[in-house]
């Protein structure tokens, strides 16, 4: 019987993704990162300014005021001021979980395709 390492944890970055674009697409590396990197910016920025940013059957980033609020530390009886910030929940889309959870699921021709819908 051999033992599997659990432990072991899969892993790809994000310039590793670039490149594997690039080389299909056939077109530039730095176009490729330029392109990711001004789509993250634009979706931090986006969420920033309160704005719910869906990222069509992949995912969805939702940002949700918290208000500011008082603490009191149970240990030393103190009350800090905790000031208001932006939290942001991330939702996977269901054909997105779909795919991954299931072994044999065929990847669906719309997942991460953009829809012109007006």
């Amino acid at each position: 019987m051999e033992i599997q390492n659990r432990n072991k944890t899969l892993k790809i970055d994000q310039l590793s993704i670039a490149k594997q674009i690039a080389k299909r697409l056939g077109i530039s590396l730095t176009t490729v990162i330029g392109v990711i990197e001004m789509d993250q910016r634009m979706t931090i920025g986006y969420c920033k300014r309160g704005y719910r940013v869906h990222k069509n059957n992949f995912a969805s980033f939702i940002p949700s005021k918290v208000q500011a609020r008082q603490f009191k530390s149970p240990l030393f009886n103190e009350t800090y001021e905790v000031p208001e910030k932006i939290s942001v929940s991330v939702r996977l889309s269901k054909k997105f979980r779909d795919y991954v959870s299931s072994p044999n699921a065929p990847l669906s021709e719309d997942v991460g395709s953009l829809d012109y819908r007006e």
